[in-house]
C-alpha cells in the first residue's frame, strides 16, 4: 500500500502537451478545461459498475467543447486511484497550456483534447536509458525472451477477452527456480476487445525489440483510434474540428492518409521520406494505396528499477504495457 506523500510526490512516467495550438489562462477553454478535469478528478472510481477506475467525459461552453478520460490501473485501491488522478490533473493543468495533452503515472493516466478522438499520434521512440540507467541484460536470454512471449500473449488476450478483467491482466511466470518474470498489461475500457487485442499486440513486438533480453520495461501508449476511425469510414470525427474548418477537409484527411502510411506495421511498406515529400507537395491526382494496420502508435520504453509500486523477486521485475 502507497502512502499518500508517496503518491503525490511521485513525477510522472511521460506527460506530452503534443498540440500546436496554446489556450490562455483566462479564456474560455481554460475555463472549460479546469472544470473537466474537476470532473475526472471527483469521478473516476473503482467502485463504477462495468468500468471500474475509468472515466471520460467532455464539457462545452460557448462552443470550446473539450474532452477529457482518466484511467487507474485495475489492482489499486479506490483511495489510491482518486490521489493518482488528482495529482495528475493537477500537474497536467498547471505546467501545460496546449490543447491536447496526455500524461502518465505509475497508477493512472489522465488525458484531454479538443477532438473525441485525440490527435496526439506522435511516436516518441525507445527510450531504453531512462534517466541514464541502464537495465541489466539477462544472462539466458533466449530462454528468458520465450518465458516473456508467452506470459505476455497470455496476458493481452485475458485483458483483451475476459470482461470480468476490465481489460486489465496480470500474471507471472517462472524463469528459474529463483527468479520469476511479471507482466501487467491494461488497455482503457472506451474501445472494443479485438482493438484492444491489436493495440498490445503492437505494443508487445515493441516490449521484444527493447527488452526481450532485459530485466524489465514499460510501454507507455496512447492510443490507437486514428486507425479505428480510418478503417471505420470515421476519420473525419478524428480530425480536430478546427483543421477541418481552416483547411480544406480533402487535403487534412490526405495527409492523415499519407500519415497512417507512414507508420505502418512493416517498415517495407512505409514510403520513403523523399516519396513522402512529393506526396505533400503533389496534386491530388497522386493516388495513395490503402494503409495497413499501423505499429504501436506512441510509445515509451522505461527501465522498471524506476518503478516504485510493481513487484519485484530476486531483482527480476515487471514487463508492463500500459494503455492503450
Amino acid at each position: 500500500m502507497l502512502s499518500h506523500s508517496a503518491l503525490s510526490s511521485a513525477d510522472p512516467l511521460l506527460t506530452i502537451c503534443s498540440s500546436a495550438f496554446t489556450y490562455s489562462p483566462n479564456d474560455q477553454f481554460a475555463a472549460n478545461l479546469k472544470r473537466l478535469l474537476d470532473a475526472l478528478s471527483s469521478n473516476t472510481d473503482h467502485n463504477i459498475p462495468n468500468r471500474p477506475g475509468f472515466y471520460n467525459t467532455s464539457l462545452d461552453v460557448l462552443q470550446d467543447r473539450v474532452y477529457g478520460q482518466a484511467l487507474c490501473r485495475g489492482d489499486i485501491s479506490s483511495h489510491a486511484c482518486q490521489e493518482c488522478v488528482h495529482s495528475a490533473t493537477h500537474y497536467i493543468f498547471t505546467n501545460c497550456n496546449k490543447t491536447d495533452a496526455i500524461i502518465w503515472y505509475e497508477l493512472c493516466q489522465v488525458r484531454y483534447s479538443q477532438s473525441p478522438s485525440s490527435a496526439m499520434e506522435v511516436y516518441t521512440g525507445n527510450l531504453l536509458d531512462y534517466n541514464n540507467r541502464e537495465n541489466k541484460i539477462v544472462s539466458k536470454k533466449i530462454r528468458f525472451r520465450k518465458a516473456l512471449t508467452y506470459l505476455m500473449n497470455n496476458l493481452s488476450t485475458e485483458s483483451a477477452f475476459s470482461p470480468s478483467k476490465h481489460m486489465f491482466a496480470t500474471g507471472k511466470i517462472e524463469f528459474s527456480k529463483k527468479k520469476t518474470i511479471y507482466g501487467l498489461v491494461q488497455c482503457t475500457m472506451d474501445i472494443p476487445p479485438e482493438l484492444c487485442k491489436q493495440c498490445l499486440d503492437s505494443a508487445l513486438g515493441e516490449l521484444d525489440a527493447c527488452c526481450s533480453f532485459r530485466q524489465g520495461g514499460i510501454v507507455l501508449g496512447n492510443n490507437c483510434n486514428a486507425w479505428r476511425s480510418w478503417k471505420d469510414r470515421k476519420e473525419v470525427e478524428f480530425v480536430d474540428p478546427w483543421l477541418m474548418e481552416s483547411s480544406p477537409p480533402r487535403e487534412v484527411l490526405r495527409c492523415m492518409h499519407i500519415g497512417l502510411l507512414c507508420v505502418q506495421e512493416d517498415p517495407e511498406d512505409r514510403p520513403k521520406m523523399s516519396d513522402v515529400v512529393v506526396l505533400l507537395q503533389g496534386s491530388e491526382s497522386v493516388s495513395l494505396s490503402e494503409p495497413k494496420q499501423p505499429a504501436f502508435v506512441l510509445g515509451r520504453l522505461v527501465p522498471s528499477d524506476q518503478s516504485t509500486v510493481y513487484p519485484t523477486m530476486n531483482g527480476l521485475t515487471l514487463s508492463t504495457i500500459l494503455p492503450r
